[in-house]
């Protein structure tokens, strides 16, 4: 049997090849045209048989089609022209990147990190859990509330405010009581492992990473500036007022909008600070420079003060707001720092490390081991422990 013309067996032994992860460009590009054939059957029995011996026992065939369903592979577009049923299209695009599946890995990794081919069995003794929705609320008269414990709805009514809280990790800011009220504050803190989204009383929208905290006034009537103060990382939607400008503070610059979207990493264990702007416009100010950035541009700032406006690389600047881990062209440091902090673990380093950039990433809802497997896999070397109780330690090797 042939399939467009191409010898079954030789099919067989190309898609067979790809699943290895040993398959050229070329090789690539051939296997997805013939992702293309009318007649279904034969390679739905193919993958079918795949998934029957490719994917781990731990993984539920529903959980990893539905996980699958969230991935857009633009090779497989042809695929669903062909007028397929839902479910074919998930099990093709399924074996496309079975090997990936281990590990909920959504990308093809690039540069010098290559493709996991089998679980290293790493992290099987200690799991560690990936973060999720956790943060805490301090009101304006100091009393705090654990938002992780929380039940869902109305908080409490703070000077002026309804706050409300939802059950997708959000709370929500609705004014009262119309009088100025700029001396009173509320804060949220996530710790590491948490993130969290404030909608403020402006109508603002505020997306909180891991280890960061947002202090802001309770209400912004009567002010002449929307005015916050941002520790470590956010990603900022911000309601449009050309009459009250919206300025975010951090330890070392200011941004000012009036309405847009943008990021602020700030963490203070990265070398630079920046600030990445992904619609409309923003001043960033810092030591007496102030610069304009418009869409698809960043301000880095360094720890010698010196700031530049340079090309933004927006998939890898707001992956984590998007629910992803996500590193291009990263050093070893770099990406342990993101993990560091999503997966509250430390780390420590040992010997001399490799100097190479590694690019690829999961979804932030994947175990720590699903990661660690497939570093592992390209030569970077760990050992996961609890030297303290409710204390991981992620020892890194060359």
């Amino acid at each position: 049997m042939d399939i467009n013309g191409y010898p079954m067996q030789d099919f067989k032994l190309l898609y067979e090849k790809y699943l290895e992860g040993k398959s050229s460009p070329e090789e690539i590009e051939q296997l997805m045209k013939h992702f293309e054939v009318s007649d279904t059957a034969v390679l739905a029995e193919m993958i079918d048989e795949t998934l029957d011996t490719k994917l781990t026992t731990g993984n539920d065939k529903s959980e990893i089609e539905t996980l699958l369903a969230r991935n857009h592979i633009s090779v497989m577009k042809a695929v669903r022209k062909k007028g397929m049923s839902v479910s074919l299209y998930i099990k093709i695009l399924a074996a496309a990147i079975v090997t990936l599946v281990i590990g909920y890995i959504f990308l093809v990794l690039t540069g010098t990190l290559r493709p996991v081919t089998r679980p290293s069995g790493y992290g099987k003794t200690i799991e560690v859990l990936p973060g999720g929705n956790r943060a805490t609320l301090t009101l304006s008269d100091g009393r705090t509330i654990n938002l992780t414990d929380a039940t869902n709805g109305k908080l409490v009514t703070d000077q002026g405010a309804a706050i409300e809280k939802t059950a997708d990790g959000q709370i929500i800011y609705t004014p009262t009581d119309m009088q100025p009220l700029s001396s009173l504050y509320n804060k949220v803190s996530t710790p590491r492992g948490g993130q969290y989204a404030v909608l403020l009383p402006d109508g603002s929208k505020v997306w909180l990473n891991a280890g960061s905290s947002l202090r802001y006034p309770v209400s912004f009537y009567g002010l002449k500036e929307r005015r916050i103060e941002l520790e470590g990382e956010a990603y900022f939607v911000v309601a449009k007022d050309k009459f009250h400008p919206f300025i975010v503070s951090t330890k070392k610059q200011t941004v000012t909008v009036l309405g847009t979207h943008f990021n602020i990493n700030g963490y203070s264990d990265e070398p630079y600070l920046v600030t990445t702007l992904e619609e409309g416009k923003v001043k960033v100010e810092s030591g007496g420079v102030s610069l304009n950035i418009s869409p698809g541009e960043k301000t880095v700032l360094s720890s010698e003060g010196n700031m530049e406006v340079q090309h933004a690389d927006l998939e890898s600047a707001l992956a984590w707001k998007n629910g992803k881990i996500y590193f291009k062209d990263a050093d070893i440091k770099s990406i342990m720092r993101q993990v560091s902090r999503w997966y509250n673990i430390d780390v420590e380093f040992e010997g001399k490390l490799s100097a190479k950039l590694y690019s690829g990433g999961i979804y932030r809802d994947a175990k720590l081991s699903n990661l660690l497997e497939i570093l592992e896999e390209n030569k970077i070397h760990f050992e996961l422990t609890e030297p303290v109780k409710g204390k991981k330690l992620l020892t890194v090797r060359p």
